[in-house]
């Protein structure tokens, strides 16, 4: 399916096909050692969601400086739900987390460009692992296992997303990384410089995951704030052969007008049967 383009109205708000948010509070034993941190995220349920049936679960991951709330203000979960009711893409539960997981949850003195602020995003990672992911699966009617498992995110979100699929991917079948920021490879940018989270080398699919992930990278044509570093990501992925799809949005620029259309394409790509 080479067709990336999203209907006419597809983040409209239609109350007729939406579901229920709901604000829950986890315990997170990643933030402080040896402390039990609260923290916060929204849960997004379809229509008609019921304890009778089981659900495919994404992780839906903001940019840097926002939280929790940032995808809900941009209306993502009416994107979901207009899909679902389309019957383009099959009924899921999404959740928005906060992904800074430091003890200022991304504000406080670490909430600029810096090593130590971007290190509250690296460690969701274990936030989601070991917090997060078990509470849904507990306090929600999930499938679980790495078929019925996705994440994606936006900017700062889609860096989160690359580090958390491509290490993790036991976990999860789908990654979509849309506008993903720098720091999957070493870099020296909005004067941070890092080391990466992985090498061009490491940053590829195991054997057994090669032909059975869905990763999709997207990046608009004008986007003067992750610039090139999608297409470098993309180009690595190529060059370590893993199968994904790329697509660049002409004229678009790092926002809602690349990164929603973005996802309303992930969504209707995952969680169908196998043929």
């Amino acid at each position: 399916d080479k067709n990336y383009d999203a209907p006419a109205g597809f983040d409209r708000v239609d109350n007729s096909v939406a579901g229920v948010v709901e604000d829950i509070t986890y315990d997170s034993t990643v933030i402080k050692e040896g402390e039990i941190v609260q923290r916060k995220a929204k849960v997004v349920l379809p229509k008609d969601y019921s304890e009778d049936k089981k659900y495919p679960v994404v992780y839906l991951n903001h940019g840097i400086f926002g939280n929790e709330t940032s995808l809900y203000g941009d209306k993502v979960q009416n994107v979901i739900w207009n899909a679902i009711a389309e019957g383009v893409a099959e009924e899921m539960i999404a959740v928005f987390p906060n992904g800074c997981a430091n003890e200022y949850n991304g504000q406080g003195p670490y909430d600029g460009f810096s090593v130590q602020h971007y290190a509250g995003y690296n460690n969701f990672l274990n936030d989601l692992k070991k917090c997060l992911m078990p509470y849904i699966n507990e306090h929600y009617s999930t499938k679980t296992g790495r078929e019925y498992t996705a994440i994606g995110g936006f900017s700062m979100g889609g860096r989160v997303t690359l580090h958390i699929g491509f290490t993790l991917q036991e976990d999860f079948r789908y990654i979509g990384a849309f506008c993903p920021a720098p720091g999957i490879f070493k870099h020296n940018d909005y004067g941070v410089n890092e080391n990466g989270l992985f090498t061009r080398e490491t940053f590829t699919l195991q054997e057994e995951y090669m032909d059975d992930t869905l990763v999709m990278i997207v990046k608009g044509g004008n986007d003067d704030i992750v610039k090139n570093f999608p297409q470098d990501y993309t180009d690595a992925l190529t060059e370590n052969h893993v199968p994904h799809i790329f697509y660049e949005v002409p004229g678009g620029g790092h926002d809602g007008g690349v990164y929603k259309p973005g996802m309303y394409n992930f969504f209707r790509r995952i969680f169908h049967e196998k043929e």
